[in-house]
């Protein structure tokens, strides 16, 4: 899975290195399973880097529905990723907010395909997750 994240994520123009998967660390700090979140202070050593913030992808992103994001549980697993991480990357990548991440959604400026973007730009008009 690692891989095949790091190669969406280096298609989709993304410095892979940015990049990390936690099907072992079961969520955030709050120590939810969630979907996709930045690590501000990251805990662990991924490619010899141990501080800064990384974007990461946990199991949630198989069933997230079950966290309350049923739209994205609609899109195929490659939009899905594409656009988890697209968020993630404007709150990492560009230091956005949370909601001003959501807002700059869909005109992210990143490659990736129109089902992610029609849901990215759904959820910056108010859209469910």
């Amino acid at each position: 899975m690692n891989r095949i994240v790091r190669t969406i994520s280096q298609r989709m123009g993304i410095n892979p290195n940015l990049i990390s998967v936690r099907f072992r660390y079961n969520g955030d700090y709050r120590d939810d399973v969630c979907i996709g979140f930045n690590y501000v202070k990251n805990p662990f050593r991924f490619l010899g880097k141990r501080d800064g913030n990384l974007i990461a992808i946990d199991k949630g992103i198989f069933n997230p529905e079950d966290l309350g994001a049923p739209n994205l549980g609609n899109l195929p697993l490659r939009s899905r990723l594409q656009a988890v991480i697209a968020h993630e990357y404007l709150e990492v990548g560009l230091a956005l907010a949370h909601v001003q991440a959501i807002q700059s959604g869909g005109d992210v400026p990143l490659n990736i395909s129109e089902t992610a973007r029609k849901y990215l730009r759904n959820l910056a008009r108010g859209g469910s997750f």
